[in-house]
């Protein structure tokens, strides 16, 4: 009798491991994701709606004699569009990157002052927030494309060399300029 109740043990332990492992796979999701494939998927993201943003940048310099919306002091560039009527309320999440707007609900992107449509058709004429994905930035240039630089830095100042090239001097010291201002801190 006890040779038996010691194998019904075990079969009874053999069949609860048999259907915890069952459960176990029907619990687990088909698809892991991890968090780099989360942060590309959010990248692609930022990149569709920076293309959507630099139509609108482009609409706003045609209808401006050719100049970019630009961050000023006391102006939110974000409400200037919607003023004007080249954003919508349904856009507003365009000047919005996936990965931290629901940390920072406000504008991740800068718009250069003083660029034009008469400038070199790769000056950058608006910058991601350099906070806003893993060693990845996306800019819009004046003839409207749109490019995402891997970098490696913590400043502005130091995507210079990545932002300039081919740019006359004058462009490069606006730019120069206006990457300095935004290393200063608010």
């Amino acid at each position: 009798m006890k040779k038996f109740l010691k194998n019904h043990n075990f079969i009874t332990w053999f069949s609860c491991a048999v259907l915890l492992l069952i459960m176990a796979t029907l619990c687990i999701p088909d698809k892991v994701v991890t968090r780099e494939q989360r942060e590309l998927a959010l990248q692609k993201i930022c990149l569709d709606r920076l293309k959507k943003l630099a139509v609108i940048c482009r609409n706003y310099a045609n209808a401006n004699g050719g100049n970019f919306p630009a961050d000023a002091i006391g102006q939110n560039t974000t409400e200037m569009l919607m003023k004007n009527r080249f954003l919508t309320e349904q856009e507003t999440d365009l000047v919005l990157c996936p990965s931290t707007q629901k940390y920072f609900p406000a504008s991740t992107c800068h718009f250069i002052p003083g660029v034009t449509t008469s400038m070199s058709k790769k000056m950058p004429c608006v910058i991601e927030k350099i906070t806003n994905h893993d060693r990845m930035l996306g800019v819009i240039h004046v003839d409207g494309s749109v490019s995402q630089y891997k970098h490696n830095f913590q400043n502005y100042q130091s995507l210079f060399p990545l932002l300039s090239r081919d740019l006359p001097e004058a462009e490069k010291q606006l730019l120069k300029t206006h990457l300095k201002r935004l290393d200063i801190p608010r």
